[in-house]
């Protein structure tokens, strides 16, 4: 699954193929209603991208923008290879960060980073060599871990128990609910197996030991989230320490890419850039082109973005100091979207747990019967319930003791408000008319961005003596 598809599962009206777009819609529809936390990622699947530079963009920028002349054309996509083994590929990247630095009003995120190397390769043995110490350590907290999820998976389920035991009194509890009778029917078992009243007090008995146990199970799945969260905050830091050791002992991602060849000392890294950029709809406003109906604050107004995607296919050399310079091929791409709040915030969601499920994947194999069900959680089990978040902390920003910041860390398991714990109505609803006028001129503004970016790497790259 690419970065593109996802984005096509998350705006599928736009950046969908026509073909596939009532498919993909429907899919995830019924994930969301079934209350998949795995729903984009399996409409994903279905998705495919829609064909960019269909149409010229100087045509589209002439038509009228109520026409919705970005919406016929999308996206527009261009790559750039750069292949030079005698120049070193780090020079390429950066003189590529400092273009998009240079916009004052750009924002630069990465999304994705990884790096492979051929088994057996000199950087890889070197890099083995190098960490075989380490890899003691590593080998015994990675037993831990093992046992540390064992153990969450467990207690986890018990936390799934309490909770549809609580779905149980709600119900019990609703004469309108469709499940009221049989819900009441088994707690009033589960009564009688512990209570042996009779006469006119049954029903007061029943009554009163319905309100305690709900109560105390309440309390219990409380302190379990809690405990819960915590520990799965742990095991992400931990897995972060013993992330490159994971990665060189599972499957690499281009075990299956021709230019990876065991003989040869090759390595490859991806990188993923999400660009966002200025919209021109102020300025078009102010100047009489467009009405100032859509600077109203509720519109949802999607921002031009880029993705640039970074692939290095490297041969590492040893330089003198014992560090690795890395020269080969280089493989640019730039793609225009135009995405709202809401569709970034889902799309830095889905990469996460993407993420989530691989770390949890690599350190527990016996995991994947319930690796679906556990990512349906983790936003639960992640996100602080509002109540806690209004919770106002010391203010440490004071602390006159110096080393206070070194020895502290209950901001290592702080829950910070990140664009992934807004709670949205998904499937994220359609643009309406105003909203669709911006997208349009966004995704045109983008889709020039992008050429112009393009035209700017290619220039600067043949200037400076690498063969494009």
């Amino acid at each position: 699954m690419s970065i593109h598809q996802l984005i096509a599962a998350i705006c599928p009206d736009v950046f969908c193929q026509p073909q596939l777009c009532a498919k993909t819609k429907s899919a995830l529809r019924d994930a969301l209603a079934a209350d998949n936390k795995l729903a984009y990622l399996k409409a994903a699947m279905i998705a495919s991208p829609v064909d960019p530079n269909c149409i010229a963009l100087d045509k589209l920028w002439e038509d009228n923008f109520f026409n919705l002349p970005g919406h016929r054309s999308p996206t527009e996509q261009h790559s750039l290879t750069i292949d030079n083994p005698a120049e070193p590929l780090e020079p390429i990247y950066f003189e590529l960060l400092h273009g998009l630095s240079a916009h004052e009003e750009w924002t630069i995120e990465k999304l994705i980073d990884t790096a492979s190397a051929t088994p057996a390769s000199g950087l890889s043995l070197d890099l083995n060599r190098r960490s075989q110490m380490d890899q003691h350590e590593a080998t015994k907290l990675l037993t831990f871990m093992r046992q540390r999820i064992r153990s969450f998976v467990q207690e986890w389920q018990k936390w799934r128990e309490q909770k549809r035991q609580l779905t149980l009194y709600a119900q019990a509890r609703t004469p309108e609910d469709p499940a009221h009778e049989s819900a009441r029917h088994r707690l009033s078992h589960k009564w009688q197996e512990g209570e042996h009243i009779v006469g006119a007090d049954r029903e007061a008995a029943f009554v009163q030991w319905l309100n305690e146990s709900e109560s105390e199970l309440r309390t219990q799945a409380a302190i379990g989230r809690d405990l819960l969260a915590g520990d799965l905050n742990l095991l992400r830091l931990q897995a972060n320490w013993l992330r490159p050791y994971l990665h060189a002992q599972s499957k690499s991602r281009h075990a299956n890419d021709p230019a990876m060849v065991t003989a040869f000392n090759t390595a490859i890294f991806d990188i993923v850039l999400l660009v966002k950029m200025n919209s021109p709809l102020q300025p078009m406003v102010e100047s009489g082109e467009l009405p100032k109906m859509l600077l109203n604050p509720k519109h949802r107004g999607a921002e031009p973005v880029l993705i640039v995607e970074i692939k290095f296919r490297a041969i590492p050399e040893r330089v003198k100091s014992g560090a690795y310079a890395y020269r080969g091929r280089a493989e640019l791409q730039f793609t225009s979207y135009a995405l709202t709040d809401a569709e970034l915030t889902i799309l830095r969601r889905e990469l996460n747990r993407s993420e989530w499920g691989e770390m949890l994947g690599m350190l527990e194999t016996n995991l994947s019967g319930n690796l679906n069900a556990l990512l349906n959680d983790l936003d639960e089990l992640l996100v602080e319930p509002k109540a806690e978040k209004a919770t106002k902390q010391p203010d440490k920003t004071n602390d006159p003791n110096p080393f206070t910041a070194l020895i502290d860390f209950t901001g290592w398991f702080s829950q910070n408000e990140t664009p992934e714990q807004v709670t949205l109505l998904e499937p994220l609803k359609p643009d309406t008319e105003p909203e669709a006028v911006i997208r349009s001129l966004n995704l045109l503004e983008a889709r020039q961005r992008c050429l112009e970016l393009y035209h700017r790497s290619k220039e600067l790259f043949t200037s400076v003596h690498h063969p494009v």
